[in-house]
Order: structure tokens, then sequence, then C-alpha cells
């Protein structure tokens, strides 16, 4: 009887990045992307379906729509982290839910159903979707670009907020994102500073994780 030593496969990582329109999910995922790529780790940016939505359609004016969206998420988020180490998403799947909860008409039977399986399919089914999540809370003004809202921005930030005081303890790694900066492109920097540093971390941790043994008789 022999033990032979089988090395696990390589492990991949999912990091999402939650926040407001304009908070710089977008820039952050880029740039964290660019700085982590190398010859020996496949890294990708998963962009926002919800933004190219709203450029080509206009803002949802139904939660069903929020829908929609999700699924086009998902599918797009699962397609490319099978060709990546790290895939960077710079929107997860969370925010339909809570998007499509500021949609909501109390007095809709058909809204209000669609927002629990929303809740459903969002949340209770994907709360270890992302290996790592970051929360990159509003630090500078938002610019209004005819797809970001800068009246509507402390709406979303509050109800995030909300959603993640109540939900935030049960993803597997969060972390927020916040600098002492104030000048945009400073913060953004930080950003990405603090984002590698946290990856980097995990990442190691995984490379280091005991190999798993099998017994061959």
């Amino acid at each position: 009887m022999t033990n032979t030593v089988i090395e696990s496969e390589k492990k991949r990582f999912k990091v999402g990045f939650i926040g407001v329109a304009g908070a710089g999910k977008s820039t952050v995922a880029q740039a964290s992307q660019v700085g982590m790529g190398s010859h020996s780790c496949i890294t990708a940016v998963c962009p926002e379906y919800a933004r190219e939505f709203i450029t080509k359609h206009g803002q949802p004016e139904h939660i069903a729509i929020q829908n929609s969206i999700l699924w086009k998420q998902i599918r797009r988020e699962d397609t490319l982290a099978q060709s990546c180490d790290i895939l960077f998403c710079d929107s997860p799947v969370y925010l339909c839910h809570i998007y499509g909860l500021l949609m909501l008409n109390p007095l809709s039977r058909q809204q209000t159903k669609i927002s629990r399986n929303l809740y459903m399919w969002a949340v209770l089914d994907q709360l270890s979707r992302y290996d790592i999540m970051f929360y990159l809370p509003k630090q500078f003004e938002v610019i209004d670009d005819n797809v970001r809202d800068p009246g509507f921005t402390q709406v979303a930030e509050d109800a995030i907020t909300g959603f993640l005081s109540a939900h935030k303890h049960l993803f597997p790694n969060y972390y927020e994102i916040r600098s002492e900066f104030t000048d945009p492109q400073e913060i953004l920097h930080d950003r990405v500073k603090q984002v590698k540093k946290v990856v980097n971390s995990h990442i190691k941790k995984s490379v280091n994780q005991p190999m798993e043994l099998s017994t061959v008789l």
C-alpha cells in the first residue's frame, strides 16, 4: 500500500464589486485586472450587463426587467469564469434584487411576487457565488452621463448599505474598501491597491493549503 499525492486543481477566484453606479466599480475592476494579470495568472473583467441595457433601452421601468438582467449577468460571468484564474465582476447579481426593490410598487401583487423570486435567485442562491466581495462606498460626486442618475445615487446607496447590513455576515469574504484620500484619482488608486492586497492574500492562502493525500492499494 502506497500513499500518492494528488495536487488539487488550481483555485479560481471570482471577485465581485458592489456599490452605486458611479462609485468606481468598473474602473477599480479593470485596474485590478490589469495589475494582477501575468503569464501565470489569467485575469478578466466581467462588465455590468445592466449598464449596456440602459444605454440601449433606457432605464428599466418594471421589476420584471431585473429578472432578465440577472440571468444575462449570471450567464456572462459563468462563461468568462471558465477561461481565467481571477474574474473581476463589476456588478454582483445582488444588485438586481436591490434595484428591483427600488422599483417595487407595494400595491402590485405581481411585482411583489417577482421581488420574492428575485430575492431567492439573486441572493439566497448566490451567497457563495463570489469568493471575495468588495463594497465601494460613494466617495466622490457622480457625473450624469445619461446612464448614472446623480439624483438617484443616495437612494441607491441607502438601499445597498441596508442590504449589506442585513446580509454581509453571510458572504464568505466581505471587505469594505474606503479610502482616506479626497481626490478622485487618489481614491481610485488607493482602492486598487487595497483590492490587490486582499486578493493576493487569498491567492497565497489557497496556494499554501496542504495537498490532498489519497491511499492507493
